[in-house]
């Protein structure tokens, strides 16, 4: 009776601590973008590897919270979203900042012409490309990271 009492007692805390931890977090989620999906996962990965270094009883919890701050480092960066800035970096230094020529205003459509050479183009394009290829890397790195060790992270 006494441990059902005391296991009881442990539930009800562990619940009013992850309602006070949760409840920001799930009043300003939303459903229509990527960006909160990613910012609820970077928190859980966080609280799952504070508990893994600080509290685990498990042989290798030492890897697994390594594994989970990787995987929050991850969820970070792709909700910063800073590959394009990162990309283009080097072109603008290069060149510098793209400008717009003229602006053609069309049936409620713009239309804006840059001043830019083709070789200036090209680099902008690589640079694009780059970024592109450098957040699909980043998503696939966490997803894989997660196929493979998902289950093994417990205590």
């Amino acid at each position: 009776m006494f441990r059902k009492i005391k296991y009881f007692l442990l539930d009800l805390r562990h619940g009013i601590e992850n309602i006070v931890t949760w409840f920001p977090l799930i009043w300003r989620d939303r459903d229509w973008d990527h960006y909160f999906l990613l910012k609820i996962m970077n928190k859980k990965f966080e609280r799952m590897e504070i508990l893994h270094r600080e509290h685990s009883y498990s042989v290798c919890s030492d890897r697994t919270a390594k594994e989970l701050k990787i995987a929050k480092l991850l969820t970070k960066r792709l909700m910063e979203s800073k590959y394009h800035c990162n990309a283009i970096a080097p072109v603008e230094k290069k060149y510098g900042e793209l400008k717009i020529k003229f602006c053609i205003s069309r049936n409620g459509y713009k239309t804006m012409i840059f001043e830019d050479t083709p070789e200036e183009r090209k680099a902008r394009g690589k640079a694009r490309d780059h970024s592109n290829s450098m957040e699909k890397q980043d998503i696939a790195f966490l997803c894989n990271l997660i196929r493979k060790k998902l289950l093994y992270w417990w205590d």
